[in-house]
């Protein structure tokens, strides 16, 4: 039965590409008489195939088998701009955990990494400190001697794939939550702390398991349900933890941080003006009165303040830019090199053209592939 369904749907994606049965084949990278046969019911399509097939035609594996997907619904604050958000952020985490379905397909995990406790708190905020004191242990867990970006710091710890790509809906970022893969994608801005939150934020959702499935941010900024609340306590949490910001105090010449002391601050953890000043208040290290004059600065005058303006040119330059998960690039390149993928949905996961690629692995020596972007360091 299953068998059945394959072959009809294979023939379907072949008679809806345009191309004949032995062009489809060739794009595939299978051999025009074992479509023949296969298509016939007298050899059976191999993981490999499927996956190929799958890649040409724009589908699923799970598609080809006849297994229907579930798809995810979209968090409840986001529904009623699901059509807009469906446009860019949501197809591209579908793509991308698409690469995951096929990889998973033919026998090549997504890493995995042991869950964190759950928070026990009774309240959202206690909830979200433990979580992010769990989640900044797990950081500093087998950390690289070389700097690591953010993002690179979030996909070795907690083995989730992280995107960035341009949107055109106002979408902060999302969550993606499935059997293969958990995925945070956020859209390009020229607000590289902002981007850097939505990224934490999003971690939350996904370690909790906010909506399972999916879960669409369009304005993390302005949280209204406990779920936001929480995800935003514990991004502020992760990204300015408590211990080095008492260690920080501690040392400052005066009661009351120098505007100069704050703007280095600023820019070592690479967040906004106004959300460390929020997180100082909240814990007790500057007044609501000083917090008020804090917020007052921008990014721009804090990076100018601490003498930092190349910092934040070249992190405005990186948040600009899109990135396909680097953990994601990785295993599809060592399951082409290892034979269990051809060239072409490799390709098709960097968006470049199969002859492209073939060039720019010729200069590759060994089986890594690194990117070569100039991704910042993530601190703390």
């Amino acid at each position: 039965m299953e068998l059945d369904i394959t072959v009809a749907r294979v023939r379907g994606v072949i008679e809806g590409s345009g191309l004949t049965q032995g062009e489809f084949a060739a794009r595939a990278g299978l051999d025009a008489s074992k479509m023949s046969k296969a298509l016939a019911g007298v050899r059976k399509f191999s993981s490999l195939d499927l996956a190929n097939i799958a890649t040409v035609a724009g589908v699923s594996v799970d598609y080809l088998l006849g297994v229907d997907s579930p798809q995810p619904a979209l968090a409840a604050r986001a529904a009623a701009r699901s059509q807009e958000i469906l446009s860019s952020a949501v197809q591209e985490a579908r793509r991308l955990a698409g690469f995951r379905a096929d990889l998973a397909f033919i026998g090549v995990q997504a890493p995995v990494r042991r869950p964190l406790k759950q928070p026990g708190g009774w309240s959202w905020l206690a909830q979200a400190m433990d979580l992010a004191n769990e989640a900044l242990e797990r950081l500093s867990e087998d950390r690289p001697e070389e700097p690591e970006s953010f993002e690179a710091a979030l996909e070795r710890a907690f083995g989730v794939d992280v995107a960035r790509v341009k949107t055109d809906d106002g979408c902060d970022g999302l969550a993606w939550r499935d059997d293969h893969c958990m995925l945070i994608v956020v859209g390009t801005t020229d607000s590289a702390s902002r981007q850097r939150f939505t990224m934490a934020h999003e971690l939350c959702h996904l370690l909790v398991g906010d909506d399972q499935a999916l879960h669409v941010d369009d304005d993390v900024m302005h949280a209204s349900d406990v779920t936001e609340k929480r995800a935003n306590a514990f991004a502020a949490a992760l990204l300015m933890p408590e211990t080095q910001l008492r260690e920080w105090a501690a040392g400052l010449s005066d009661s009351e941080p120098s505007d100069v002391e704050f703007a280095e601050l600023v820019m070592s953890l690479r967040v906004s003006p106004s959300a460390l000043s929020w997180r100082l208040l909240n814990l007790g290290l500057v007044s609501e009165s000083r917090r008020k004059q804090l917020a007052r600065y921008s990014t721009a005058a804090c990076a100018q303040l601490a003498g930092a303006g190349g910092l934040l040119a070249r992190l405005t330059e990186e948040s600009q830019r899109e990135r396909v998960p680097a953990g994601l690039i990785q295993d599809v390149a060592n399951a082409y090199l290892n034979g269990k993928m051809t060239m072409r949905p490799f390709a098709n996961l960097l968006r470049t053209d199969v002859n492209a690629l073939r060039h720019i692995l010729e200069q590759v020596d060994g089986t890594e592939v690194e990117r070569t972007a100039d991704e910042p360091a993530f601190a703390p």
